[in-house]
């Protein structure tokens, strides 16, 4: 386990996972149906009826993963 970063460089979101130094581009495909465009996941934000951020949804073959936010 560990924590993913995700992060916004020249405009662009990323993701980088615990267990590698790469980055992997978030593309929107709606306002909230996001993909990490080159392993095929779905990713989705999840917020509050305010709308702040509590967490992080990846969607894979084995199911979902809920990823808190940590500040």
């Amino acid at each position: 386990m560990g924590i993913i970063t995700i992060s916004v460089e020249g405009g662009v979101l990323a993701l980088a996972f615990p267990s590698g130094d790469a980055k992997h581009t978030i593309v929107a495909r709606s306002d909230d149906d996001l993909l990490i465009a080159d392993l095929g996941v779905p990713v989705k934000f999840l917020k509050t009826p305010s709308g702040e951020v509590t967490h992080l949804r990846l969607t894979i073959v084995e199911g979902d993963i809920d990823a808190p936010r940590v500040k």
